[in-house]
């Protein structure tokens, strides 16, 4: 083999190399590129259920200002009993109305992250969204049925049992609205929610510190002293 032969075929394998590195280089790329917006889906859907936490916990706080039911008035041939608990219960639809555009952000995202990380992923979502629909329930119950003890006999014994069992299902309901401190049923579903979204997303983020490692190691390695090299 001449030296011109041997120049042209190291010629052809140097080529062919950089080739190679180039396709490995797009794909390192193309997967960075995908990793970072699995990484910024991630983070984006953590922050509003974060986000939501906190507003429910702020539209349950027992303690109210006055502006915040100051709307509400007493409808002609309304009961007292119903219009206090339409007063009682406003805060909470009030509190709900300034984060109304934070809840409907959570819902829409809701379909790129099923999108990008399967369709079971919606569980979290849909349980946040049924929580805090059951507030809303609540509520309304108790305005519903403000004046449903008007319809017992309190001297009928059958009557006293479900005047009772209708008073335990109110409190139910008024415990389901306001947070009532340690053993709250709601905060703890509510916390069990965020704990199943972060075990979802710390999976990606996790995975997606690993990716970042390696490709800075490969961009160290070739794509920096490539990048310096045609500078």
């Amino acid at each position: 083999m001449t030296l011109s032969d041997a120049l042209s075929l190291l010629r052809d394998i140097l080529t062919f190399v950089a080739a190679l590195l180039a396709v490995i280089g797009v794909r390192a790329w193309h997967r960075d590129f995908l990793g970072k917006r699995e990484i910024e889906l991630a983070e984006e859907t953590l922050r509003l259920f974060y986000q939501a936490r906190d507003s429910i916990r702020r539209m349950r706080s027992p303690f109210a200002v006055g502006a915040e039911s100051s709307e509400v008035t007493q409808e002609p041939g309304e009961s007292d009993e119903r219009f206090h608990w339409r007063r009682t219960v406003a805060p909470l639809w009030k509190r709900y109305s300034n984060d109304m555009s934070l809840f409907a952000e959570l819902e829409s995202t809701k379909y790129t992250f099923m999108a990008r990380f399967g369709v079971d992923t919606r569980e979290s979502f849909d349980a946040m969204r049924m929580l805090t629909n059951k507030l809303f329930t609540a509520a309304n119950m108790l305005v519903l049925t403000a004046n449903i003890n008007d319809d017992f006999d309190i001297a009928d014994p059958n009557d006293n049992a479900r005047m009772a069992k209708s008073r335990a299902q109110r409190r139910n309901w008024e415990e389901q609205i306001w947070e009532v401190g340690e053993g709250d049923l709601v905060n703890e579903e509510l916390n069990r929610i965020i704990e199943n979204m972060e075990l979802r997303c710390r999976t990606v983020l996790d995975r997606r510190s690993w990716f970042q490692r390696s490709w800075e190691q490969l961009k160290g390695w070739w794509v920096a002293p490539v990048g310096k090299t045609g500078s």
